[in-house]
């Protein structure tokens, strides 16, 4: 009977026989790097993984901006869109919401290239740059008094087509580190979610391709008699998070560095100037 069997017909198809449409269905699933690559392999996939539409998707896809706001960006600046997309990535645009976006200055900002995780440390624009106070807990778990900046933001996004799918656990909070050495753990509160699937019980937030989150650091300044901000600022080097891989054990981390430099400058550029409390209310403005 051994000699009587039916050899097995396999049911795969070479990507260069499928029709033009079935292909540019496909490449919607890619990633900009791979479809630059692609364009490279042959006349046929130069024209394909090109098409306009395509890059046009991935852009309202990656950076979460309308439609509208693209072809406004294109007719202004007369470019293609993979060349816009070439643009935004060169110089880590952030997604677009309504915490992130080209109206939130940029304190630091970072890249992971082999995980595919970009964060941002952004200053949500506010007329109040005051500090305010809370009760957190500390690493001994007692509670202790914590600055909350009214407008820092720490913004991750997974900016993998889908090849990588990243966890975090609000429970583990951020890390800060302070320019003496020291090193913070923060409590996290999510600000934003954008794509992304929460399960509320665990507060385990699940990335997917191309989603972001923003959260609001609560960190614990004790002992420093601060009022604002910017001085609270100047004595953090970094924020930090840490994420897990789903599809492994294996865990990363990032975050931003603040450069020193640029933070009063910074803020001189929110709505209203520099409004700081005083006690002589004839000179509260700044």
């Amino acid at each position: 009977w051994l000699t009587n069997r039916k050899p097995m017909v396999s049911s795969s198809i070479a990507l260069d026989d499928l029709p033009d449409d079935i292909a540019l269905r496909i490449l919607h699933y890619l990633d900009g790097v791979t479809l630059a690559r692609l364009q490279q392999t042959s006349r046929r996939w130069d024209a394909q993984a090109g098409d306009e539409d395509l890059w046009r998707s991935l852009i309202q896809r990656r950076w979460k901006v309308h439609g509208q706001t693209t072809r406004v960006v294109i007719r202004a600046s007369n470019v293609t869109w993979k060349s816009l997309f070439q643009q935004w990535s060169h110089s880590q645009r952030m997604p677009t919401s309504r915490c992130t976006g080209q109206r939130f200055p940029v304190l630091g900002r970072s890249y992971l290239s082999s995980c595919q995780l970009a964060a941002w440390l952004t200053v949500s624009p506010a007329e109040d740059c005051r500090l305010l106070r809370t009760q957190v807990l500390g690493a001994n778990e007692e509670p202790v008094h914590g600055a909350v900046f009214r407008s820092l933001r720490l913004v991750v996004q997974n900016v993998s087509a889908g090849n990588h799918r990243w966890q975090l656990d609000l429970r583990d909070g951020v890390s800060v580190s302070l320019r003496s050495g020291r090193k913070l753990a923060a409590n996290a509160y999510l600000a934003e979610r954008a794509g992304v699937s929460c399960a509320e019980s665990s507060c385990v937030v699940t990335l997917d391709a191309y989603d972001f989150v923003v959260l609001r650091p609560v960190i614990p300044l004790e002992g420093q008699a601060l009022e604002v901000e910017p001085d609270a600022l100047e004595l953090i080097e970094e924020v930090f998070v840490v994420l897990k891989k789903t599809s492994s054990d294996a865990k990363i981390c990032i975050g931003c560095t603040i450069v020193e430099e640029t933070i009063w400058e910074l803020y001189e550029q929110m709505p209203g100037g520099m409004w700081v409390f005083c006690p002589d209310k004839s000179r509260s403005g700044l």
